[in-house]
């Protein structure tokens, strides 16, 4: 896999497993990261930060991934990819993810050439 230098991801994921395991599967394609357990940090690290991209587990504690990415999108007027991460795969949550804003949907567990072709679609290729 190619590096991926300046390009910086914000984790949004409650299991501490699957936050590390995304974390090291960008560490790996050479993105920098950040992390964080709920959508309201969520929210209050892009207020701080910018971040290319965002990984976001639809479903958390305090707030989930549906309800902080509508947050997201009414309160930034820049554009940055939203991707889902969830387990989820019943018909209707691709949809579901799509209509409040997310840009792509990767369905847990994810193998890490799955997630470096959405960031190639999202980040690279600008898509």
């Amino acid at each position: 896999m190619q590096k991926n230098g300046p390009f910086s991801i914000l984790v949004v994921e409650d299991i501490e497993l699957n936050k590390i395991i995304a974390i090291k599967m960008l560490e790996k394609m050479g993105y920098r990261t950040y992390s964080v357990s709920n959508g309201i940090e969520a929210i209050a690290a892009l207020e701080a930060q910018h971040f290319d991209l965002v990984l976001m587990d639809c479903l958390m504690p305090l707030m989930d991934g549906y309800t902080a990415t509508e947050s997201i999108r009414k309160r930034s007027s820049r554009m940055f990819p939203i991707i889902a991460m969830t387990a989820n795969a019943s018909r209707g949550d691709r949809e579901r993810c799509l209509a409040v804003g997310m840009n792509d949907y990767l369905r847990k567990p994810f193998q890490a050439l799955q997630l470096d072709e959405v960031l190639q679609r999202w980040l690279i290729r600008g898509l």
